[in-house]
């Protein structure tokens, strides 16, 4: 079978000019840094068909192919641990969090906040080879936040949104 690299190489190949491309390594460079394999691509290509990828903003195409993979993202197997983010947490975070341009900014001791909360969160829960562990949030725009957050602080840890969810 293809290696991942290869097939990412052949995902970009099939892309039609120099402004598609880069699009489309955007987009992949995204996805693996979220530890969705490139396997799929028969999949990924398959989520925005006969739309010019540099037509769709970089978020929107995330989504619509996470929502795709689902049943592959991390987090989904069936012996994840999964880490519900509580509502009045959720409604704290979206109310510190303004959205500007499709980002989210938290002031640094909001940040500071949600990095302590996760991290008790995380305290009961197995950590290391072999253990998948998910943050879960209902807001699909701030799962995308979090996805940063948590990736730079807790790096074992991957976040979806509830509608990514697979039972």
């Amino acid at each position: 079978g293809w290696s991942q690299k290869t097939r990412s190489w052949a995902l970009i190949e099939n892309a039609a000019g120099l402004p598609e491309r880069l699009h489309l390594a955007r987009l992949l460079r995204t996805l693996v840094r979220q530890g969705i394999s490139l396997l799929h691509a028969a999949e990924i290509m398959g989520a925005l068909p006969g739309v010019p990828l540099n037509s769709v903003s970089l978020p929107a195409a995330v989504r619509t192919i996470r929502l795709v993979l689902r049943p592959f993202l991390p987090g989904n197997s069936p012996n994840a641990t999964r880490l519900f983010l509580s509502p009045e947490r959720e409604s704290a975070a979206a109310a510190w969090a303004g959205a500007a341009a499709g980002r989210f900014r938290l002031a640094p001791e909001a940040l500071e906040d949600m990095i302590g909360y996760i991290r008790s969160e995380l305290a009961g829960v197995p950590q290391g080879a072999g253990t998948e562990t998910a943050l879960v949030t209902r807001n699909p725009e701030l799962a995308a936040f979090l996805r940063c957050v948590v990736r730079a602080k807790f790096p074992g840890v991957f976040v979806l949104s509830q509608e990514e969810l697979v039972s």
